[in-house]
């Protein structure tokens, strides 16, 4: 099956900002590099403490804004995402008609407690509708058949926990003021903090700490549960 390639990478996220602050970085150096990509959040958000549908929709805009991307908002519920038959097959249905070379979306294993948002419910079914419609788009005879069968290259999961360790991680020094400033465009959840930390403090420290094994300044970790691998020169280039 020869693919036709629509954007490089498609990020799902359950929530608008959740690929912004995960990997906000690594989108913005994709599209400095002249990569097609979309954002694409499955709720609104609505169930959010702070906002509302209509402010974060302005604001995911406008981070896209900033970050060069396209973006998507579909209606999915917030806090009741599944990953049941319907919501895959409406995944698996966006993946044929926008045909994404590399899919992200959250790792959706974390064991977490209540208090991290990485073990989000949302969250880790977003993960799993990820993986699970990937599979399905491109089942020829999957969705009755409609639409052109599609393979996403590889699927690629942010959000990480402590563990299992990232399969690598994307050096993202040199986009941090992009970073920032999509990040701080979701003004409504600024107020978000820990510890005396500001939001935007504790996901900078976390860039930071992944940087500290890069041996730069910030960046962003991923894991893929397929082998990933190539020619022997690849490895120079790693």
């Amino acid at each position: 099956m020869a693919d036709t390639f629509l954007y490089d990478a498609l990020c799902l996220g359950a929530h608008p900002d959740d690929v912004e602050m995960a990997m906000g970085g690594t989108v913005a150096a994709l599209s400095a590099a002249g990569r097609k990509v979309m954002i694409l959040s499955l709720t609104r958000g609505e169930m959010g403490t702070w906002g509302s549908p209509a402010l974060r929709a302005e604001e995911a805009a406008e981070a896209a804004r900033i970050l060069g991307c396209d973006h998507r908002i579909l209606d999915l519920p917030d806090s009741r995402l599944s990953a049941d038959p319907p919501t895959r097959e409406r995944v698996a249905r966006l993946l044929r008609e926008l045909r994404p070379r590399l899919l992200f979306a959250p790792w959706p294993h974390s064991r977490a407690s209540h208090m991290d948002g990485r073990a989000n419910v949302d969250h880790l079914a977003c993960g799993i509708l990820a993986r699970d419609a990937a599979k399905l788009a491109r089942l020829g005879k999957a969705l009755d058949g409609k639409g052109e069968a599609h393979a996403v290259q590889r699927v690629y999961y942010y959000m990480l926990p402590a563990e299992p360790r990232p399969t690598f991680a994307v050096d993202v020094s040199e986009h941090e003021e992009t970073l920032i400033e999509a990040i701080s465009a979701y003004r409504s959840q600024m107020d978000i903090g820990r510890g005396g930390r500001s939001l935007l403090d504790i996901l900078l420290l976390d860039r930071r700490a992944t940087g500290s094994r890069l041996h730069v300044a910030l960046a962003e970790p991923f894991l893929c549960e397929d082998v990933v691998g190539g020619s022997a020169e690849q490895l120079f280039q790693l």
